[in-house]
């Protein structure tokens, strides 16, 4: 439940945030997919070692990043787009985290699902780990999308402060 919670806070709060400290939207997202990609390798490689609050933090913050993600998302296509095609634009991105969070499900109850159920029907550890360890390359796969996006956007702008 800390995940969504996480989310609801976090998506006007890193808006603000964003409005107020950040000229560059895709520097603002590098620097929210830093830590979500830091989480999800310690809940992949070191859940043994944290403790139920640091747990609960974890799972928090990632909301939260998750929701200021996507809300810094949203303001970097409003303004790098052509308004002429930013209808278009809107409608393809709107269905990115649907078809996103659809595809996961799947590929994290597959791993799941693979690595069999131990002790009274429960998923062990290992499996937890595949699947968020699918969740941790997809996390770093669009870190380095927006590193790549921001030099991108520096060699299209060389005067920007990308």
């Amino acid at each position: 439940m800390l995940v969504p919670v996480g989310f609801v806070f976090g998506a006007p709060v890193f808006g603000r945030v964003a409005d107020r400290m950040f000229q560059n939207k895709v520097t603002m997202l590098i620097i929210m997919l830093a830590p979500k990609t830091a989480i999800w390798l310690i809940l992949t490689y070191g859940w043994h070692i944290t403790g139920l609050p640091a747990m609960g933090f974890m799972l928090f913050l990632l909301g939260a990043l998750t929701g200021g993600f996507t809300t810094g998302l949203w303001a970097l296509v409003n303004e790098t787009t052509d308004r002429k095609i930013l209808g278009s634009v809107s409608g393809f991105l709107n269905t990115a985290p649907f078809l996103g969070m659809a595809v996961m499900q799947m590929v994290t109850g597959w791993l799941l699902d693979r690595a069999g159920r131990g002790v009274e029907g429960a998923y062990p550890p290992e499996a937890f780990q595949a699947a968020f360890l699918s969740c941790l390359l997809v996390t770093a796969g669009c870190l380095a999308l927006c590193i790549g996006f921001r030099k991108q956007l520096a060699r299209r702008n060389p005067g920007a402060p990308f």
